[in-house]
């Protein structure tokens, strides 16, 4: 009988290890029935089932994260709050709201190399200089969209389409005072009269700009010579266009009409004599000229 009284002590011994008179269950496989049965203050071989080492309100058997330090909001697990998950606890998280899996720094904040205020993760211009004012892509203002930034822009009113140097100014290859890019003659003669294009003014269109024209106000439609003057083909000074006999020789006298002037040819025989005398022979291979040019001419 003695020995099954001891035997009975020893199994409610390790049946109370591990239960307290609260009711609280420090091993989840015991029975509350069990710490109902007792009732004494605290299990023997679980005296220090309340403590909280780091203060969280976590009890270190359940503490996760046993050195968090003193008055941080933690979580069920003892470890400190990380709302937007970057790794940065939220109580140094100085941007608590980062996008996810976005590389961050000490603070919690996106990194930004070249310190415009635009996160690398959509800064298109990573190495702005500092201090320099960016767009909201992180690349430097630039007013005139001349391709060179303001803040070295020489020309900050640069014409759109315009070609620019290194300062941002517009080139002008022909210096006539219109941009390459809008130039649409760019290799006017300098000093040229030009329009609103660059290209030289030909007042008469006659196909010589004015500032080489010598006749300027030359009927539309004419032939012209380089000079931009009407054509005239026999040298008469009367120009094919009003030339009714355009193959005058150039040594004979014509009229308003380009035609020789109609003159009396006198030719002198020695006596008894058909030979003309030599001294008409020039006055004689004119008017054969003439003739031949000017078949509607009749002697």
């Amino acid at each position: 009988m003695r020995k099954q009284i001891v035997s009975l002590s020893i199994v409610t011994s390790l049946m109370l290890v591990g239960c307290s008179s609260d009711g609280y269950n420090a091993f989840p496989d015991q029975p509350h029935s069990v710490a109902e049965m007792v009732g004494k203050e605290q299990v023997v071989g679980w005296e220090n089932y309340k403590d909280d080492s780091d203060g969280d309100k976590v009890p270190d058997y359940k503490d996760k994260c046993p050195n968090t330090p003193q008055g941080v909001e933690v979580d069920e697990n003892g470890c400190v709050l990380d709302i937007d998950n970057d790794g940065i606890p939220d109580y140094k998280d100085k941007c608590p709201n980062t996008k996810p899996n976005m590389e961050v720094d000490k603070n919690g904040c996106y990194i930004d190399t070249d310190k415009d205020g635009v996160a690398d993760y959509k800064d298109k211009c990573p190495d702005t200089p500092a201090n320099i004012e960016v767009d909201n892509y992180g690349c430097a203002i630039d007013m005139d969209k001349d391709g060179v930034a303001d803040y070295k822009d020489k020309c900050l009113s640069t014409p759109q389409g315009a070609e620019v140097d290194e300062n941002g100014c517009a080139l002008d290859s022909d210096k006539d005072g219109i941009p390459d890019g809008l130039d649409k003659c760019a290799n006017t003669p300098k000093n040229a009269p030009i329009d609103k294009k660059g290209c030289a003014l030909d007042s008469d269109n006659d196909g010589v700009i004015d500032l080489f024209d010598k006749c300027p106000d030359t009927l539309k439609e004419l032939e012209v010579d380089v000079d931009g003057c009407p054509v005239d083909s026999d040298n008469d000074g009367v120009p094919n266009y009003k030339d009714k006999c355009p193959n005058t020789p150039s040594d004979v006298k014509v009229d308003f009409k380009g035609c020789p002037v109609i003159a009396e040819y006198r030719f002198h025989f020695n006596t008894n004599s058909f030979a003309i005398a030599p001294k008409y022979y020039k006055q004689i291979e004119k008017l054969v000229k003439v003739l031949q040019n000017n078949k509607d001419i009749k002697i």
